[in-house]
């Protein structure tokens, strides 16, 4: 930028003016760090950024909560021209050209000062692609889209500073190494001579105005699709890039007329047009109000050597009518293809495990042993309203994760759907029993998290609960809806479980190759609030149920009720089985029972041995009280049936010796009354007689005492 051109930023600060030469990266905000300080509740920390763009400047809102106004109204960008006035909190900014000598005569209470551009270390644009094979050139194009897009959180490290790297580059406008870029990459006419359109009869005009997304001019194509229901605009220069490599696309578009639209990549081995097609890349979305950013991440379609890429941006439709496509701030760069390396997290039980697997981009695959129970985990933005959450663009830029101390991940991303944008950070740490995810957002926006259920999995069985109340079961016409707190898919060992510490509306359809498609709507989140989600092999009831079982065994153990425990174990064993870390929970219970079963059964055995060997003991009232104890102590147990049987011998010998006391009485009393009744004294002996016969009946004795008084009736005495 010429002197001539040079602009500078005039306000007051402290009720003196100020004034600051425009330059690249320039930050205004509470922060510090800024170039600009405004030291007010109502500035963000970084609230903006100045960004020079070819022999223009433009003022871009990076999400702050107020934004920049300019004539009472909010808005995201702002090209700076002399005369330009704008507002940012209380402070009213004017821009104005720089005098010539100005600069070595402003007093010192005047602040100028250029700052150097920095790397840009939030400037990638990253998206998940799908892929095509085996597409002829011209041929059908069955786009589909499988998008990966963020799942994160977000707890805050002191490091982390994802909004000072987005006000590096607020708006991707120009890239190091773009293959094709400028102030929109329209604003003139040989852009389009750039292009080939397929079909041929595509209307090609430049459009300008305040509206276009970069700069002041866009493309619009017009026309009808072709008989695979494409239309095409393909730039007219192939670029060749090695293996290991791949293209990096960006776009801004919108679409009236077409079903889907966005970019494709189409990979062949020369730049002959003729040659065949290795495979073709897209990211397209459906329309709506506004332009919308997109993203293409295509690698190198050869294993070695070169590959050569055609872009293309394209719209679909499943009609033949005529529709439009807008394009502007069109970017391509060649980038390395090395993907960072995956988090892996899984649950520190190694019996009760869960594991989540994360990629590069943040999406989430949840497993249960060996099987992926829970595909394309992610956060999005919007509400659940619809079906759109399967194919959105992003994340538009993201950060490397960073590593905790304590084993945590923490990322950081820009998000842009269904009309909404926020940065996103996301923490995400393995837990005992479980994993944690979070996701913050930096200002207020309908929030949602989505997840995909394949086809074969969904015969495990679903549903949903609200305050551990089941709510949901199972697909209802292929579909789930419900209000609450906790998602299980399984039963058992085969069982994954995602809980909230707050209800949401779960929503779900089957797509058309049968996969359930999950949305989980938490309207509108407020600037810096925070989406929770846990992940475990179980639910919170079914744990809950366990560490109760593990509390009564506690209790009962210490009341030396062992039978109870043993019941209680048996019957944990019975509900929970399915657990893996079951008997790990219940093994010192189980080993205190047969250690206190082993030392009953052991002094029964050695009381009984010294009755045995020193026969009048008087240990044998004491082996009545261990007796006695044991059966109520191992209720239900082998040694409860032991400790009855002993009691029986012992209470059957008692019986034994006063049976036979009882009968040595009796023969007494008989050889008394036949005395009596030989020396003629009748009274007595039938006195003795009627004993035997009132507290013998139906015994021998009673028997024999009936025949003499029969005699000493006989006798007559």
């Amino acid at each position: 930028m010429s002197s001539q051109e040079s602009l500078e930023l005039r306000y007051q600060s402290g009720g003196e003016d100020q004034r600051v030469l425009l330059a690249d990266k320039l930050l205004i905000g509470r922060n510090p760090g800024c170039s600009i300080v405004l030291a007010e509740n109502s500035v963000s920390s970084k609230h903006a950024a100045v960004v020079a763009k070819g022999d223009r400047w433009f003022i871009a809102d990076l999400d702050s909560s107020n934004g920049i106004i300019v004539d009472g109204n909010k808005v995201k960008q702002l090209q700076l021209k002399a005369g330009v006035q704008f507002r940012i909190g209380s402070t009213a900014f004017q821009v104005s050209p720089v005098q010539s000598g100005s600069g070595s005569s402003r007093s010192s209470s005047t602040s100028s000062k250029r700052i150097g551009a920095k790397p840009s270390a939030g400037g990638d644009i990253v998206i998940q692609r799908s892929k095509i094979e085996n597409v002829d050139s011209g041929g059908s194009i069955a786009l589909q889209t499988l998008v990966f897009i963020g799942i994160l959180g977000a707890l805050f490290y002191s490091s982390f500073d994802l909004l000072s790297n987005l006000a590096e580059d607020p708006n991707a406008m120009e890239v190091a190494g773009d293959l094709f870029s400028g102030a929109g990459a329209f604003e003139s006419e040989a852009s389009v001579a750039s292009l080939v359109s397929i079909p041929a009869s595509v209307d090609l005009l430049i459009e300008s105005g305040d509206s276009a997304s970069q700069g002041e001019s866009w493309l619009e194509a017009t026309g009808e699709p072709v008989t695979d229901g494409s239309m095409r605009l393909a730039w007219n220069e192939p670029f060749s890039v090695e293996a290991g490599q791949g293209v990096l696309v960006t776009a801004s578009m919108k679409s009236v007329g077409y079903d889907r639209f966005g970019i494709s990549v189409r990979w062949a081995e020369t730049s002959d047009p003729n040659s065949p097609v290795i495979s073709e890349d897209f990211a397209v979305v459906r329309p709506r109000s506004g332009w919308s950013r997109i993203a293409l991440e295509s690698p190198a379609a050869v294993d070695d050597g070169f590959a050569v890429a055609t872009i293309s941006v394209v719209g679909l439709s499943d009609r033949s009518t005529r529709g439009a496509i807008s394009v502007d701030q069109w970017i391509a760069k060649i980038i390395d293809m090395e993907k960072s390396d995956a988090i892996v997290l899984a649950s520190q039980s190694d019996q009760q495990q869960v594991s989540l697997l994360l990629d590069d981009r943040g999406v989430g695959q949840v497993t249960k042993g060996r099987l992926e129970m829970i595909s394309d985990l992610r956060m999005a933005l919007g509400t659940a309203n619809g079906q759109w959450k399967w194919g959105q663009i992003l994340p538009l830029r993201k950060e490397p994760y960073v590593v905790g101390e304590d084993d945590s991940f923490r990322m950081g991303f820009e998000l842009a759907e269904a009309g909404e944008s926020a940065v996103v950070q996301q923490f995400v740490r393995a837990q005992t029993q479980r994993i944690d995810l979070s996701w913050t957002l930096q200002r207020a926006v309908p929030a949602t998290f989505t997840f995909r259920i394949k086809n074969k999995r969904l015969g495990l069985g679903l549903s949903g609960f609200s305050s551990g109340i089941a709510v949901a079961s199972g697909l209802q016409d292929g579909q789930v809806d419900f209000m609450g707190d906790e998602f299980a898919l399984g039963e058992g060992s085969q069982q994954v479980v995602l809980s909230m510490n707050k209800p949401a509306r779960w929503s779900g359809f089957t797509d058309s190759a049968g996969d359930l498609i999950v949305t989980v709507d938490h309207g509108l989140v407020e600037a810096g609030g925070v989406v929770d989600l846990a992940i475990s092999a179980s639910s919170a009831r079914e744990q809950e149920n366990l560490d109760r079982v593990i509390l009564q065994l506690g209790q009962l153990i210490d009341e030396r009720r062992f039978g109870e425990a043993s019941v209680a174990l048996a019957s944990a064993r019975e509900q929970l089985g399915w657990r893996e870390d079951l008997e790990s929970r219940l093994a010192v219970f189980s080993e205190r029972i047969s250690q206190e079963v082993d030392a009953i059964q052991s002094q029964l055995a050695a009381v009984q041995e010294d009755i045995r060997r020193f026969p009048g003991s008087p240990a044998e009232g004491f082996l009545v009280e261990i007796c006695e104890d044991a059966q109520l102590r191992f209720t239900g147990l082998a040694v409860e049936s032991q400790a009855s049987r002993i009691l029986q011998e012992i209470r059957g010998q008692s019986d034994r010796e006063e049976e036979k006391s009882q009968l040595n009485k009796v023969q007494t009393i008989l050889s008394l009354a036949s005395e009596a009744a030989e020396a003629s004294r009748g009274e007595l002996a039938r006195f003795y007689y009627q004993y035997v016969i009132n507290t013998s009946p139906g015994t021998p004795a009673a028997a024999e005492a009936e025949q003499g008084l029969k005699i000493v009736e006989a006798k007559g005495i």
